[in-house]
């Protein structure tokens, strides 16, 4: 019952408003509450909409009228998500962090949909969640930031539905498709170190076999790849969500199949280390705290008379902290095997980079000037436009797997000398794409960013106009700009700029001579097979380049005769650690090396601003557990006594270094112990030492 009150007193009226009439109000819905398709505006282009006709687990619709009491607690619940106060009429101030919250309370709700057989939702509504059931679902989102695998498990989705269509679908129609496209059998190195999905390796062709069957692939390859429509698997897999079925989710390698012949000619000298970095991006307690209190506000349904889980249930999660599982950690990439393929990297620029890029324009001058394909020159017609320095390298041929004049015709097939010959620098391509491989090194190693920032560099504005700025689209930067990524700009050393420089002037060269029609990505390779033209920028590319690096140089293998094949993610850290080793190694030669910096204070200031704390964390972690499995525990005896303790030996070699390092990431974290340099100058100059602070029990 509304309560008329004098005019003096209107800023009461909320709290005389019968909470049922108000509630069903919000700035931004644009339609009347209780139709069955919402619109509504954070500022959007246009409206989105939301769709309440949903199954349920009993196969009933959400609009039916036995579930109204679930129907309207849904929308009440959204509604009253982006109020600022509990039972308050006023709403968040902004209208960024209005959708934030109301972003969040959708995950809620979707969770909860997607969850109905557990809750049974369709006979108990949500009167029949438990603290069990919000507890589970709080651990679930604060064990990853990203709602794509902790609300919607995509990885874990995709992946049982791949297999029921396998076991539903006619394995001779299988077969055929097969037949029909013989390179979805191929599953690249490339593939397998980025397999996530929970389908066994020799059943990948058949799920993409069955996702074909289905009509689940776009109708158009992208640079030779094709993808899985995942817009359309959304719709199909979150169809009984709110959200779910308009989610541009991240698109599975494993999934995918090329159409171009490259892929097949080569592959990598050794099977692949599956050293991956051990980084958990875990949810914030910001965000955790949101959930939290989205989730307890179900409980607002008890004033609006809708039913709601109890409140004694609810009381259990007002104080409640995820009792998170351990995330998976694999081993951290070996710092000496990082810090020689960096030191190898530079080493071959100074080199062989200038003289490569020479070679290859030369190439394609001499070709546009004759209207020829580089596939049609002879090895010594190559030979003869080549500089004398590059033949006395060891360059031969155009590549090693291009199908020229000098080449009998015949089936294209990987020779048995084919390694050798690539460090002999026999092939011109490789010799370049390696080259390239080195600047993704160091550039990717300098800079420490995502590999999808790398990806994005274009050689027409990657660099501002003193050379002194790497500009960069940030792959973290949407929240609340719709999508919208920020370019944001970071220092980066003149090493990394004079590298980036010789591939810009590849590309206007090459652009000049009608080699490229327009200046395009800055690690764009050219094609193995000697087509004109530059490769598209691809993720396919940008590794490959890194593995002929890796074979050229010759990196270690472990004790499984596996070869580690470096990947960018892992070279996040890597910066970082080189500064903390650079008090126990060295002093200050490798840095100097490396930047031409004298000054400490001025490489760790650059670290800092340039690195997340993630990484930062987990570079000073490692540090520590490498010096510790050494033997070097003099320097951090406190730390050593605490982890005695826990290993119950003070000989740490006996101890895996990924658990140490695991340890003492996580005293980091909780404030145990804080590690940090300090520097000191005495009479031979500045030096730096890394110092272990044990955090006081009184």
């Amino acid at each position: 019952m509304n309560v008329e009150l004098p005019a003096e007193l209107d800023f009461l009226k909320a709290f005389y408003t019968d909470p049922r009439t108000e509630y069903k109000k919000s700035s931004w819905l644009l339609s009347d509450f209780d139709l069955h398709i919402w619109k509504y505006d954070f500022n959007f282009a246009t409206p989105n909409t939301i769709n309440w006709d949903i199954t349920l687990d009993d196969e009933t619709s959400l609009l039916a009228q036995k579930n109204k009491p679930l129907l309207d607690g849904l929308k009440y619940f959204l509604t009253t998500s982006t109020r600022s106060v509990r039972g308050s009429a006023i709403e968040l101030g902004s209208l960024a962090a209005q959708m934030t919250m109301f972003n969040r309370a959708i995950h809620v709700a979707d969770y909860i949909l997607l969850n109905a057989k557990e809750y049974q939702l369709s006979r108990f509504g949500l009167a029949g969640i438990n603290s069990h059931h919000m507890k589970r679902m709080l651990d679930v989102f604060s064990s990853v930031n990203g709602s794509e695998e902790s609300v919607y498990e995509w990885t874990k989705t995709i992946s049982k539905f791949c297999l029921s269509l396998i076991n539903t679908s006619s394995s001779i129609e299988l077969d055929s498709i097969l037949d029909q496209y013989p390179r979805m059998r191929i599953v690249t190195d490339e593939q397998l170190d980025e397999h996530h999905l929970e389908i066994p390796f020799d059943l990948i062709p058949y799920a993409r076999a069955a996702l074909h069957l289905h009509g689940y692939y776009k109708k158009r390859s992208t640079a030779g790849v094709r993808t899985p429509n995942t817009l359309q698997l959304a719709k199909s897999l979150y169809a009984n969500t709110l959200k779910g079925g308009h989610l541009k989710l991240k698109t599975l390698s494993s999934l995918e199949f090329y159409t171009d012949n490259e892929r097949e000619i080569i592959s990598r000298e050794y099977p692949g280390s599956s050293v991956r970095t051990g980084d958990h991006e875990a949810m914030t307690s910001g965000p955790f705290r949101a959930y939290r209190f989205l989730t307890y506000n179900l409980g607002i349904l008890h004033e609006i008379g809708l039913p709601a889980p109890e409140v004694s249930e609810l009381k259990q999660i007002l104080d409640y902290e995820p009792s998170l599982s351990e995330a998976a950690r694999f081993r951290t990439l070996p710092y000496p095997i990082v810090r020689d393929a960096f030191r190898k990297s530079i080493e071959y620029h100074f080199k062989y980079g200038e003289l490569l890029i020479e070679g290859f324009c030369r190439m394609a001058e001499h070709c546009n000037l004759n209207g020829i394909a580089p596939t049609q020159l002879t090895n010594g017609e190559l030979q003869d436009i080549m500089p004398p320095e590059l033949i006395d390298m060891g360059i031969r041929k155009l590549g090693l797997v291009c199908q020229t004049v000098s080449i009998r015709h015949g089936a294209l097939r990987k020779q048995s000398n084919y390694f050798i010959e690539l460090r002999n620098n026999v092939g011109l391509i490789e010799c370049l794409r390696i080259y390239i491989g080195c600047v993704q090194m160091v550039v990717g190693t300098i800079m420490a960013r995502r590999i999808g920032e790398m990806l994005d560099l274009h050689s027409t504005d990657c660099l501002d106009k003193s050379e002194r700025w790497l500009i960069f689209l940030n792959r973290k930067s949407t929240s609340n700009l719709f999508g919208i990524r920020q370019r944001q700009a970071r220092p980066i050393e003149p090493i990394a700029v004079k590298m980036i420089k010789n591939l810009i002037s590849m590309q206007q060269r090459l652009l000049k001579s009608g080699f490229i029609t327009e200046m395009t990505s800055l690690f764009a390779p050219p094609g193995l097979l000697g087509n004109a033209g530059l490769s598209q920028q691809t993720m396919y590319a940008y590794n490959r380049n890194l593995d002929l690096l890796c074979d050229y140089f010759e990196l270690p293998l472990n004790s499984k005769g596996e070869r580690y094949y470096i990947r960018q993610h892992q070279l996040r850290r890597f910066f970082s650690m080189v500064f903390f080793h650079s008090s126990s190694f060295g002093g200050l030669e490798t840095l100097q090396w490396m930047l031409g910096h004298t000054d400490m204070q001025h490489v760790w200031n650059y670290i800092t601003e340039s690195t997340d704390g993630a990484v930062l964390r987990s570079a000073k972690a490692q540090f520590i557990a490498e010096s510790l499995h050494n033997g070097d525990i003099t320097a951090y005896e406190d730390l050593a006594e605490i982890l005695k303790i826990r290993y119950n030996t003070d000989n740490f070699a006996l101890v895996d270094t990924a658990e140490l390092e695991d340890a003492i990431t996580d005293m980091i974290k909780t404030g145990k112990v804080q590690i940090e340099p300090e520097f000191f100058t005495d009479e031979t100059g500045q030096h730096m030492r890394v110092v272990v602070k044990i955090q006081s029990t009184d």
